[in-house]
């Protein structure tokens, strides 16, 4: 729930949901947004498509048909989005320059730019912060922030270094003939490009622990609070959303 706030808050004006193998709760929980938001009176939409693939598919297919979803979001926009961002669930594509992606992608767009890839770090929901924060009622302390827990806020430690392999992409799915889930793998046309976004404008927070692993280097952290100019947004957003649920979860 807070994932879908989030992104909301990012900039999305609708979210697709590939739900496969989810749980009673979970399985609630994006059926209730979906019904929310199809009503014409919200401008937010949330479509869920049923990715409970047969097990003679899913057995002899890439990663639950991971590939398959993303080219199958890519036509399903084709028509109705300027822009589309791939992501999982535990990934949210975070500007560091610009305040949402309206911004961002109005910075970063050329004329025969048809994509965007964005590196991604890894922040450990489990890691403890580099520094003990200031006491509150102290000079320079920040307000109490202990509710609601919101885990996105609170794990502001990250990957000293960025995975070039692990790259999610934005990209105008009406100039994209195939998508990768880490690439772009064919414009429309030739001479179309797709840029490699400078970590300092923006890159994907990845919410899990880092593993050696496609040449992620996971020596050092540093920490980045740059997600808590959100807080307040995101705050009163799963508060609102808490009070809609009190019946369903």
């Amino acid at each position: 729930m807070c994932g879908i706030q989030l992104t909301f808050i990012l900039g999305a004006d609708q979210i697709v949901i590939y739900e496969w193998n989810t749980s009673p709760k979970t399985h609630a929980l994006v059926q209730h947004y979906a019904a929310r938001c199809h009503d014409n009176q919200r401008s937010c939409k949330v479509d869920v498509i049923n990715w409970r693939l047969p097990d003679s598919v899913s057995n002899n297919i890439w990663y639950n048909g991971q590939s398959l979803a993303i080219q199958d979001c890519l036509y399903r926009q084709m028509a109705s989005s300027r822009y589309v961002v791939f992501s999982d669930i535990d990934e949210f594509l975070l500007p560091h320059k610009p305040a949402n992606w309206t911004e961002l992608a109005r910075t970063l767009k050329r004329p025969l730019s048809v994509g965007f890839q964005f590196q991604s770090a890894f922040f450990d929901p489990s890691a403890l912060p580099l520094e003990q924060p200031p006491v509150e009622g102290e000079i320079g302390a920040a307000p109490s922030r202990s509710k609601p827990d919101l885990m996105t806020m609170r794990s502001i430690q990250r990957s000293k270094h960025f995975s070039s392999i692990r790259t999610k992409c934005m990209v105008r799915p009406y100039e994209i003939f195939e998508a990768g889930i880490h690439h772009i793998s064919k414009p429309i046309w030739a001479h179309l490009s797709v840029e490699r976004v400078d970590t300092e404008v923006g890159f994907v927070h990845h919410y899990r622990k880092c593993f050696d692993m496609y040449g992620m280097n996971c020596a050092g952290v540093v920490s980045d609070s740059t997600i808590q100019r959100y807080f307040d947004q995101l705050h009163r957003s799963v508060t609102d959303a808490w009070k809609q649920l009190a019946g369903i979860l």
